[in-house]
């Protein structure tokens, strides 16, 4: 019950900024043209969440790296770190499947 009224309390708090920009054309920093549209609003933003996504994968798996040799055998610690390594792994996979469904459907 909580989680569907985060949700509507969300997309009601969300869904006038998304309007707001597509009506008055409020510029992306970096963006050639300007103004840009709605769906340059997307490619934007997930451009940006695919460089954050590798950095932070990249990181995960160095900490996870360096967690498993230091573990000195400790099942737990190994454990922990294969744990991390999976779960970033999997996000960044993710991340790539929305990247070839945005791919399919066109946005740019």
């Amino acid at each position: 019950m909580i989680m569907k009224k985060l949700i509507i309390f969300f997309t009601f708090l969300l869904l006038p900024a998304k309007t707001f920009a597509v009506e008055v054309g409020v510029a992306i920093p970096g963006y050639p043209t300007g103004f840009a549209s709605y769906n340059s609003y997307i490619s934007a933003v997930f451009a940006y969440s695919m460089k954050v996504g590798i950095v932070l994968t990249t990181l995960m798996i160095i900490y996870a790296g360096f967690k498993y040799m230091t573990s000195q055998g400790n099942p737990s610690a190994i454990n922990e770190a294969k744990d991390i390594i999976i779960g970033s792994l999997s996000g960044f996979a993710l991340l790539l499947v929305i990247y070839l469904l945005l791919n399919v459907l066109n946005l740019k």
